[in-house]
């Protein structure tokens, strides 16, 4: 029953419809609707899909953890820039300049959200 419960709580949580979810994991909505009451399991490669959409591990679905996020490897983007010299944009390839100034401008870009965030939080 964890599956199920789960499954109901993360659809409800991102807005999907019985209907919208089962389209966007290749099932009828009865399946969606079964899945949530617990009369019915999804094959290991839907749930694999289900935890993709969701953007939570499969063992978060079963039951094995409680921890919803994936067991994915992050990649360090400001490493990558550095790191590489074979980037490209719309098939413009880009120079270490060209990357050192995106660096910058993402920099500044995550300073300024998170400065924002931070004046949102202290007016709550």
């Amino acid at each position: 029953m964890v599956f199920a419960k789960r499954f109901k709580e993360l659809r409800l949580k991102n807005n999907y419809s019985m209907q919208a979810i089962g389209e966007k994991a290749g099932v009828g909505k009865s399946s969606i609707a079964a899945y949530e009451s617990g009369e019915k399991k999804p094959t290991t490669d839907r749930l694999k899909v289900i935890a993709d959409i969701f953007e939570v591990s499969t063992d978060y679905l079963l039951g094995n953890t409680n921890d919803p996020h994936t067991n994915k490897q992050t990649k360090n983007l400001a490493i990558l820039l550095k790191e590489s010299n074979h980037f490209h944009y719309n098939g413009i390839p880009l120079s270490n300049t060209d990357l050192e100034l995106f660096n910058k401008i993402l920099e500044r870009m995550l300073r300024d959200v998170r400065e924002n965030i931070e004046s949102d939080d202290a007016l709550s």
